[in-house]
């Protein structure tokens, strides 16, 4: 009973040489579990159950996206529903405390040059738009040197009207 059987000796040796596998994937399945259990608690924590996506842009929006892509191809970029803070900064010791006349609002399409240099701001106007709303936007555009072309959303311009404005835009800075 003293000796060892060969059979027996095999045995231990395989597993002495098994021991370190084992000890490494228990040791995975270990930190797996714990990165399940921690990891997804922290990045939901706190957050309430009441967001959902939303679409980008309006069916009438991304008609008239296409369009403007059409009317503009390679020569310009056209970024839709860009916050105005984005583009727009308060400036001097005061700057701040006019941040709300920008810091919430979005234009509705802005096209840049190829080095992404702002052209002008393409705003839709449909039934959610309020003239005077409008008017002050269009005012704090001005102030920093952005044009603002707008377009009646039930009278859309044709292409050709969009590239003429487009680039009588340009020429205005020049």
């Amino acid at each position: 009973m003293g000796s060892a059987t060969p059979l027996t000796d095999m045995i231990n040796s395989k597993l002495s040489e098994m021991t370190p596998v084992f000890a490494v994937l228990i040791l995975i399945v270990i930190l797996t579990e714990c990165f399940k259990r921690f990891g997804k608690g922290k990045k939901t924590k706190n957050i309430p159950d009441c967001f959902a996506k939303t679409e980008i842009l309006t069916q009438n929006e991304r008609e008239f996206f296409k369009r403007l892509n059409e009317a503009l191809k390679e020569e310009f970029y056209i970024f839709p529903q860009m916050a105005f803070s984005a583009f727009i900064t308060h400036t001097g010791r005061d700057g701040f405390r006019y941040r709300y006349m920008f810091n919430t609002k979005r234009a509705d399409f802005v096209v840049c040059d190829l080095n992404l240099n702002i052209i002008c701001l393409i705003e839709l106007d449909d039934s959610s738009h309020k003239r005077e709303k409008d008017l002050q936007r269009d005012n704090l555009l001005f102030s920093v040197g952005i044009p603002c072309l707008r377009y009646e959303s039930r009278n859309k311009p044709k292409i050709e009207k969009i590239r003429t404005d487009v680039y009588d835009c340009i020429q205005k800075k020049e």
